[in-house]
């Protein structure tokens, strides 16, 4: 809801002050819509509790919102919080929200720790900020693996938005892999306008350029007036896309992605019903009453990683003690996504990639 500011605190005392809480949650909406990015904090929450005690996890855990939808709102709370000198802070999971904090705070010495976030920027920053999202090299040379496998011979249009902080950077990064792979569909790029639709230029070029599949860069909710001109123009193209697919909002979609006849393909970190991840459903399943999704199991893979870092330090709070346990463990089990690693010197998780198609049943996943 814009216009709206929740500033929410779960710990025992009545307001934030210095050193209350060891573990600083934040997030705005700016990007993401504010019901996604509680289904982030409903996973880290459940995902945290899993290793700490729920009335010692209450007292260690502080929870900053912005949901007015300012486009620096991820800043406004991150100011709010690293006021509390705080030993380990998480959250802010889109590149937009990340990176307005690692360059404000990657120095602070607090353990930063985003969920799921993957500009590449982020590897920059030293080896107090980390993200559990995979890096734009690897996101984007497995999908040029997957086109080569699946489309291999044939023209596509990669349509992004150069307004979009994500969009923009992981179309420059799949230029790059394209200069170093072989045998690559032939690729045309084409820009969204800043009001998230080509113009007719393109709109024609694409329905007459004689394209055989798309690659969307945009996160799903800045798709739908896309979507809809495609539609209007009977265009329907099977259409591949990254992961921020499977975290966005694709309630956006539904309605236009029933519509088409031609598949939709999606790089996803989590599986449903995978060996993996069949507890975590189960858990989430008894303790709200509803099916997963991708944004709790990110939240709660970050939980995980959260809580197993804490028993680790032996109650030694201290910046210094839960950097230095963080990054000995390196390496996390019993996750939802399976086994996540991070590197000495900061930036994106070492993990899994897969691919799934979007079905009226839910997400599978493609052989």
């Amino acid at each position: 809801m814009r216009g709206f500011k929740i500033s929410l605190l779960i710990f025992s005392f009545g307001s934030i002050t210095a050193n209350a809480g060891v573990v600083y949650y934040g997030s705005s909406n700016a990007v993401l819509a504010a019901k996604n990015q509680e289904m982030f904090l409903m996973g880290f929450e459940l995902g945290l509790g899993n290793n700490i005690p729920k009335n010692k996890a209450k007292d260690l855990l502080v929870i900053e919102q912005d949901t007015t939808g300012n486009p620096l709102g991820a800043l406004v709370v991150a100011k709010k919080i690293f006021r509390c000198d705080p030993p380990i802070v998480v959250g802010f999971p889109t590149s937009h929200e990340a990176l307005l904090v690692a360059k404000e705070y990657a120095k602070s010495g607090s353990l930063i720790i985003f969920a799921g976030a993957g500009h590449s920027e982020l590897a920059s920053f030293g080896n107090t900020v980390h993200t559990t999202g995979e890096s734009m090299e690897f996101s984007t040379g497995m999908i040029i693996d997957f086109l080569k496998n699946k489309f291999g011979g044939q023209h596509g249009a990669v349509i992004g938005n150069p307004y979009a902080v994500f969009s923009k950077n992981f179309d420059d990064g799949l230029t790059a892999q394209i200069r170093s792979h072989r045998d690559v569909p032939k690729l045309e790029f084409f820009k969204l306008s800043k009001d998230q639709q080509l113009g007719e230029k393109e709109l024609l070029r694409l329905r007459t350029g004689h394209f055989d599949f798309m690659l969307i860069s945009s996160y799903p909710d800045e798709c739908v007036r896309l979507l809809e001109q495609l539609d209007q123009a009977h265009i329907d193209l099977p259409i591949v896309t990254n992961s921020s697919w499977t975290t966005g909002d694709v309630d956006y979609l539904r309605r236009l992605l029933s519509k088409k006849t031609a598949a939709v393909y999606s790089a996803a970190l989590w599986l449903p019903g995978s060996q993996s991840s069949r507890g975590f459903e189960a858990l989430v399943k008894s303790r709200f009453g509803r099916d997963a999704t991708s944004e709790i199991a990110y939240g709660y893979d970050l939980g995980i990683i959260v809580g197993k870092t804490l028993i680790a330090a032996k109650s030694d709070y201290s910046k210094g003690n839960l950097l230095r346990t963080f990054l000995n463990l390196r390496c996390f089990d019993g996750l939802a996504s399976g086994r996540i690693c991070f590197q000495r010197s900061g930036g994106h998780a070492v993990r899994t990639l897969q691919f799934v198609q979007f079905t009226n049943h839910g997400l599978i996943p493609v052989r």
